[in-house]
């Protein structure tokens, strides 16, 4: 018995931190949630960093400059969204202004948040693609004071984004959010 209550624990545990799935109407799958992003708890109530001006932190400063909807990114190799399916691409420049350089691995996790505080992974296959255009390799160390372009790029449902509630949290202490427009 002792064993059986062990392995239920176990069990338990496992799942613990799964990510939750589901399916939109019509069989086709949408952008699920991140888990391991922010949350609405871990994002600071103050008001967002206006579109345009610099949020900083930690070694980091960061400013959006372009936020788009497309169906479709890439040049030689593109990925379409689907129907009920939109690419939000958030164009940034990051700044390391630290004194030692910034390793590609180093850099704060950038998430997209809904209005509700639920946080969304970036589509990692469709950034790759629209760093075709030079914008969303960000596999190269940043010396101190330098910048580079950026993009992000996220796959959601087209229902429900509005660029006036939504958000860019970046994953520094405390976590920084950017406006998107």
């Amino acid at each position: 018995m002792h064993k059986q209550i062990m392995i239920a624990a176990l069990l338990l545990l496992a799942g613990c931190g799964e990510a939750p799935t589901s399916q939109a109407t019509g069989g086709e799958a949408t952008a699920q949630p991140e888990t391991s992003g922010a949350v609405i708890s871990d994002v600071p109530k103050k008001p967002p960093v206006p579109f345009g001006v610099a949020g900083s932190g930690n070694g980091y400063e960061i400013t959006i400059t372009s936020v788009e909807l497309r169906d479709s990114v890439g040049n030689a190799v593109v990925h379409k969204a689907g129907p009920k399916e939109t690419y939000v691409v958030v164009l940034y420049k990051l700044t390391n202004t630290s004194s030692r350089p910034m390793l590609s691995d180093e850099r704060p996790a950038i998430t997209l948040i809904d209005g509700n505080g639920q946080s969304y992974a970036d589509d990692g296959g469709a950034r790759f693609y629209f760093a075709e255009d030079g914008l969303g390799d960000a596999s190269r160390d940043m010396n101190p004071n330098t910048s580079a372009n950026r993009a992000a790029v996220w796959k959601i449902a087209k229902d429900g984004f509005d660029k006036a509630i939504w958000r860019i949290a970046v994953q520094i202490d405390p976590t920084l959010t950017l406006a998107l427009q």
